[in-house]
């Protein structure tokens, strides 16, 4: 099964619909990654093996 992580960008709304179909998600907001970024500017993934999720 996937394991997704959905970035600030995107609707907290996703997580509930994600999980109601029976996924995996998190929302960095929940887990206290929110406007964290690595020195590229992308968001740091601090949790190996999640699909991360964000609007382009």
């Amino acid at each position: 099964m996937a394991n997704f992580l959905i970035d600030e960008d995107l609707p907290r709304s996703l997580k509930s619909l994600l999980q109601a179909a029976g996924l995996d998600a998190e929302d960095v907001r929940d887990i206290g990654l929110r406007h964290t970024e690595d020195l590229s500017g992308n968001l740091l993934i601090v949790e190996p093996g999640r699909i991360r999720l964000r609007k382009r």
